[in-house]
C-alpha cells in the first residue's frame, strides 16, 4: 500500500478537471532541490497499446500532484512521454515546442530583431514558450521566412522515433518536472534598467500567472516573465542591482542568479518554487531543519517519531552520530555535525537519498538513510 497519492490533471492553462490516478504506475521517483524547489518525476506503466496510445498524445503538459499526509508535497507537469510499442519507442516532450518565435537580423549594418510570431493554438495549449533565431548576416525578408519555417517544425510535439529494440509489452514513461522549468520559456522583457533591490527585481519578473485558471493554486492576472509563476515569502534583499538585461536572458536563469548574489552581508540565498507554483526567495537558515540518528530523520534531536519521507525538503541536516561537534575554523555552518542537503528524492518505497553539492553523486548521507523503511499510516 503506498503512503501517497499520485493524481494527474488538465494542464493548468486549460483548468482543473481530474485526468487519472497514477498511484499504482511502477517506481515513482520525485526529488526537490534546495535551488528550484520541485524539480524531476517520474514512474511508468504497461498496458493494452491502444490505450496507452491515447494518453502518449493528452497528456503532456498535465498537472501532476502528489499527496502525503493530507497536504500536497510534489508537483509538476508532465514533461515528457515515451511510449514503446512493438519493440519500437517514441517520444513527445515539451523541450521539442516552441510557439513564439523571433529572429535577428541585419539592417544596414545594424543587426535587429524582428517581432515574435506565434502560434495562439498552442500556446492556448502548452503555454507561451519562445526562442530568438540568430541570423545576423541575412536581410529581413530572409529573418522572417526563416522564423515561418521554424515555427511551423517546432510548434506542436510531434512523437519522434528515438530506439528499436526487443518486442515487448506496451509501456508508457512519465518524466515530470517542476514549474521552475517553465521560467525558462520566456525571455525577461521586464525592467527599466533603473537600480533596484534584488528581491524588488526579483518581483518584477515573476509577476503573476497570466491567463491561467485559478485552479492548483493559480493567478488569473499581473504581469511579469514567468507565465505559470507568482511570488511568495519574498524576503528583503536591498543588494543593489540594475534591473535590465542586456543580453536575452531567460527568466529562471535570471533568478537563479539573484540567488546566488546572495547579499550584501555575503549569506547565500536560495529561490525555488513550492505547492501552488509560488515563487519563494530567502537567505539560506543555517540552523538544522532535521537531526539524523542511527540513519533515521527526526524533526528533533531528540524526536522519537521518523520524518514523513514526503515531507522531507532540502535544509541543514545534522548528524547526531558523527563524533565531532562545534564549528572549525572558516565553517560557514555552525557546527561539524552539519550539512547542506541541497537535494531531497524520495522512492516509491519511501526510501530517501540525501545529497549535498560536494559528494551529489554518492549519496553519502543517502547511504546511511537507506535502511530506513517508514511504517504504514
Amino acid at each position: 500500500m503506498n503512503n501517497y497519492a499520485l493524481h494527474l490533471y488538465q494542464p493548468v492553462v486549460a483548468g482543473s478537471d481530474f485526468e487519472a490516478n497514477l498511484s499504482e504506475w511502477h517506481d515513482w521517483r520525485r526529488s526537490i532541490r534546495m535551488q528550484g524547489g520541485f524539480w524531476q518525476g517520474s514512474c511508468w506503466t504497461e498496458g493494452d497499446a491502444g490505450k496507452l496510445l491515447d494518453l502518449f498524445n493528452r497528456w503532456l503538459g498535465c498537472h501532476v500532484q502528489e499527496r502525503a499526509g493530507g497536504v500536497t508535497s510534489w508537483e509538476g507537469l508532465v514533461y515528457e512521454l515515451e511510449i514503446t510499442i512493438g519493440g519500437a519507442k517514441r517520444r513527445r516532450s515539451l523541450d521539442d515546442v516552441v510557439n513564439a518565435v523571433a529572429c535577428t537580423y541585419q539592417s544596414g549594418g545594424v543587426v535587429a530583431t524582428t517581432a515574435y510570431s506565434t502560434q495562439d493554438q498552442s500556446i492556448a495549449r502548452f503555454g507561451r514558450k519562445e526562442d530568438v533565431l540568430t541570423l545576423d548576416n541575412y536581410p529581413l525578408a530572409t529573418a522572417e521566412a526563416y522564423r515561418a519555417t521554424f515555427l511551423k517544425e517546432n510548434t506542436w510535439p510531434w512523437p519522434r522515433p528515438m530506439a528499436l529494440g526487443a518486442y515487448g509489452e506496451a509501456r508508457l514513461d512519465l518524466h515530470a518536472c517542476g514549474y521552475a522549468f517553465t521560467a525558462n520559456w520566456m525571455f525577461v522583457e521586464e525592467g527599466d534598467a533603473t537600480t533596484d533591490d534584488a528581491d524588488d527585481w526579483l518581483i518584477d519578473v515573476v509577476g503573476m500567472a497570466t491567463g491561467l485558471s485559478s485552479n492548483h493554486g493559480g493567478a488569473t492576472s499581473g504581469a511579469g516573465d514567468c507565465q505559470f509563476l507568482k511570488t511568495k515569502n519574498v524576503a528583503a534583499n536591498t543588494l543593489q542591482v540594475a534591473k535590465q538585461c542586456l543580453s536575452p536572458t531567460r527568466g529562471w536563469d535570471l533568478l537563479a542568479e539573484l540567488a546566488a548574489l546572495g547579499d550584501a552581508d555575503g549569506d547565500p540565498w536560495q529561490v525555488w518554487v513550492d505547492t501552488g507554483r509560488v515563487v519563494n526567495y530567502n537567505q539560506i537558515s543555517v540552523t538544522p531543519r532535521y537531526y539524523m540518528r542511527r540513519g533515521v530523520l527526526y524533526d528533533t534531536a531528540g524526536g522519537r517519531n521518523a520524518v514523513n519521507p514526503w515531507h522531507v525538503r532540502p535544509a541543514v541536516v545534522r548528524d547526531l552520530d558523527y563524533p565531532v561537534s562545534g564549528a572549525g575554523r572558516g565553517m560557514y555552518l555552525t557546527d561539524n555535525r552539519d550539512a547542506f542537503v541541497e537535494e531531497v528524492e524520495v522512492d516509491a518505497e519511501g526510501q530517501i537519498a540525501l545529497r549535498t553539492a560536494t559528494y551529489l553523486a554518492e549519496d553519502v548521507l543517502g547511504a546511511q538513510y537507506a535502511q530506513y523503511k517508514p511504517e504504514e499510516a
